[in-house]
Parts: C-alpha cells; structure tokens; sequence
C-alpha cells in the first residue's frame, strides 16, 4: 500500500470509526462490503470469500470485522474519494 493510499485508509477508517465504532457488523458491514443481501453475505461467509477478516462475538448474533480492515479494503479496490461511502453523511443513513 502506497503512502498515500495509507493515508487515505486512515482517513475513512477515522469516518468508519466514528459512525460505526471499531467494530462494524450486521447490515452496516453487509453494506459496507457491497454484498446485496444477508443471503449473499452468508454464502461469502460459508465460501471463505470475505475480503476481510470476519468474526464472532460469544453472546452477541451476527459477524464482525475492524472498521480499519473494511477501510483499507476500500481504499485496495480504488474506492473513489467521492462515492457515497466515504462521505460521512452518506453513512448516517442506516
């Protein structure tokens, strides 16, 4: 990762943070990682297809991953500064 595409990962991991917490989950990270449905994630999920690194949490339902891993994922696939999902307002609306 370029200098400059770090810094642009540490910038939508601050934007990600602030909406979502450090850990992001349920239809956000579904969003998020551009799958069109809960079924389309779950099938990713049994296909070992993520583009990041998912988990559980004893207790709570669902999967999880590090807002800074779904940033930098991204940022890898040339997410365009201007696209709805690194702009703040766009994340508001869940």
């Amino acid at each position: 990762m370029t200098t400059h595409a770090r810094a642009d990962a540490g910038e939508l991991a601050e934007k990600l943070t602030a909406r979502f917490g450090w850990l992001i989950g349920g239809s956000n990270l579904i969003r998020l990682l551009g799958y069109s449905s809960p079924a389309a994630f779950r099938q990713a999920t049994r296909r070992h297809k993520l583009p990041v690194r998912v988990f559980a949490i004893p207790g709570r339902r669902g999967s999880f991953a590090w807002a800074p891993e779904v940033a930098e994922w991204l940022v890898d696939i040339g997410m365009p500064h201007d696209h709805p999902l690194a702009q703040e307002d766009a994340m508001t609306s869940t």
